[in-house]
């Protein structure tokens, strides 16, 4: 990979190009290591070529020996100016607000974030918030592809507060997933260390001798015509948890490409959207100042809901 004059990336597509990059905005988001919502943007912006043409549409196939260039990814945070987010802002009072992040908005900013970040969007929502730089009103925090229910705090003893009960395992967080394989040998519990990975530093792994406890408790589970639905419990908020777990144990979550493996890339070509099959869909805790218990529960995305009655699991 080289740069040409306007520090464009330039990349042509070698014999090892395997099914799944064929499309256009697939392989500049493998290539990158950024997401496909933003490899989108770019290509409908004009900002990709092919060949030295531009293209503007994300599914355009790739061939072998085609010549590639696009805008290369910075890696340090920056001060934007605040925009548009997207987000649903589920409940709201002086202390807290509870939010819904779709698929492809990224928590805060990092290497390699392109876009307006959920962190910029709470700011411009609810101004100033408590909380690191960047990370401003964020207690914790779900990936980029998955969609669902966020607590953010508004002042900074309930920011404290909110932590204190997550690191106490007094925040309920329930989330189901749409696995590969149909899951009768699934664990009731996973437990297990988790690290980065030693070869790969964008994943997360379990077979590791040291690294940081992580719980995952597997509470329901629905199978049917090869895919399974799975409830889990959060004991634990490891960076990629329940997608390294749910991986890691034979049922990789679909759509998700960096844990997916052969079998679930198969099995999910030709979904035609960018989240994981992965929802947070309950937040459950007692409201740190008013005593009050709450239950907050997410929307599912309609293109999963289809998906999820395509295959005989309806949400």
């Amino acid at each position: 990979m080289t740069k040409d004059t306007d520090s464009n990336l330039i990349f042509s597509a070698g014999e090892k190009v395997s099914n799944e990059e064929l499309r256009l905005d697939v392989l500049i988001s493998k290539t990158t290591g950024s997401s496909r919502s933003w490899s989108k943007e770019q290509i409908k912006g004009g900002k990709v070529t092919v060949n030295g043409n531009k293209v503007l549409k994300p599914s355009s196939k790739v061939n072998v020996g085609d010549v590639f260039s696009w805008p290369e990814l910075n890696n340090e945070p920056q001060e934007r100016e605040i925009g548009h987010v997207d987000f649903e802002v589920v409940y709201e009072d002086d202390f807290l607000a509870i939010v819904e992040k779709p698929w492809g908005v990224v928590c805060h900013s990092g290497a390699g974030t392109r876009g307006l970040t959920l962190a910029e969007g709470l700011k411009h929502r609810f101004g100033e918030l408590p909380g690191e730089k960047y990370r401003e009103g964020l207690v914790h925090r779900l990936d980029r592809g998955t969609h669902g229910l966020m607590v953010v705090s508004k002042r900074e003893k309930t920011h404290h507060d909110l932590q204190e009960m997550i690191r106490n395992r007094k925040v309920k967080r329930t989330y189901f997933a749409i696995v590969a394989g149909e899951s009768v040998n699934l664990p009731k519990t996973i437990s297990t260390k988790i690290a980065r990975h030693p070869k790969n530093r964008k994943k997360f792994t379990t077979r590791v001798e040291e690294g940081r406890d992580a719980v995952t408790h597997v509470s329901s589970t629905n199978e049917g015509n090869g895919f399974s639905l799975v409830e889990l419990n959060l004991e634990t908020g490891r960076t990629h948890q329940i997608r390294v777990h749910l991986s890691e144990s034979g049922f990789p979550i679909v759509n998700d490409d960096l844990y997916s493996g052969r079998k679930a890339k198969r099995e999910s070509a030709g979904i035609d959207w960018d989240g994981f099959a992965l929802v947070a869909k309950r937040l459950q805790f007692v409201h740190p100042e008013t005593g009050k218990d709450c239950i907050f529960e997410a929307s599912v995305p309609k293109q999963l809901s289809a998906f999820a009655e395509k295959v005989g699991l309806p949400l």
